[in-house]
């Protein structure tokens, strides 16, 4: 409701929709043109791996575990910059080609090193060598 009071007395809730919570976001997220994760302070921020394997191009802050996640993929820009986050929504929006060659770069990326199937892998053969290391240390 806070933000809702703000948009309009900014003159400018006709630009957004306020949903509020939602169990299932894929289905707002298949509505987006570009992603926007405008962050302060991000560790990780699961939302960008989530539009990265929705195949969404992404502009996102170079703060914190964020630009990890995307590496060379999409757009990072400078956190607490509107100036330049509306220049690279415009960018993206007059560069279709090159927006949708992000959105596919950021899937393969998010699909090479995040997918469950990689991270349960991982997560085994630390288990195995632990328990290696400990078969070997009894004998």
């Amino acid at each position: 409701n806070i933000l809702k009071k703000k948009a309009a007395q900014k003159g400018i809730s006709k630009y957004f929709k306020f949903w509020g919570y939602q169990k299932d976001v894929r289905k707002f997220i298949n509505t987006f043109d570009v992603c926007v994760s405008c962050s302060l302070n991000e560790p990780f921020g699961i939302n960008n791996l989530e539009y990265m394997f929705m195949k969404k191009p992404c502009i996102a802050t170079n703060t914190g575990g964020i630009p990890e996640v995307y590496g060379d993929t999409n757009i990072l820009i400078p956190p607490n910059d509107p100036f330049k986050l509306k220049e690279m929504i415009k960018f993206y929006m007059e560069n279709e080609n090159f927006k949708n060659e992000q959105a596919l770069k950021g899937f393969e990326r998010a699909k090479s090193l995040f997918s469950s199937d990689i991270n349960f892998k991982s997560v085994m053969d630390v288990y195995g060598a632990l328990l290696d290391k400990k078969s070997m240390m009894q004998k």
